[in-house]
């Protein structure tokens, strides 16, 4: 019997541990454009390139392709391993922006805080009613194609 005591006490700490973990929380993420102008998005190929958004007209929109899910939280889209990944983006096929997700370059790009690969750039337009699983939208405006005619000269 006294070796059933410290036996009984692991299974109720071990549940106990289990129990508390952080629920495993997931996304979904969908891209809109209402900037007035085609838009195309190349995702560093070697990790996302099922996400790449070829001429995505104005007024249309583009769910990222699965859902993104971390423990404690939604994982932002175009993370790897926890590391922004980089992309370029097109208006009309001619006007180019490079967005880079990593901290070590200066400026990384032209839109600020507003970029898309930041998770507080995004919008959560829904939970779920477990609060487990987040719907989020980013959405392209005229704004982000004057920022890229300025980064232009233009």
């Amino acid at each position: 019997m006294n070796i059933l005591r410290p036996i009984f006490a692991l299974i109720i700490i071990a549940t106990m541990f289990i129990v508390s973990c952080d629920v495993d929380h997931c996304a979904s993420y969908v891209i809109k454009n209402n900037s007035g102008h085609k838009l195309s998005l190349l995702i560093y190929p070697y990790i996302f390139p099922y996400h790449n958004i070829e001429s995505l007209k104005s007024g249309d929109t583009f769910k990222l392709p699965g859902d993104f899910c971390h423990f404690g939280g939604p994982l932002p889209p175009f993370t790897y391993h926890f590391s922004q990944d980089s992309m370029l983006l097109f208006f009309d096929d001619t006007i180019r922006v490079i967005i880079f997700g990593v901290s070590y370059i200066p400026n990384p790009n032209i839109f600020g805080d507003k970029y898309l690969l930041s998770q507080s750039s995004w919008t959560e337009v829904k939970t779920s009613h477990k609060g487990t699983f987040h719907y989020y939208e980013y959405e392209f405006t005229e704004w982000h194609y004057q920022k890229a005619l300025e980064s232009l000269g233009n």
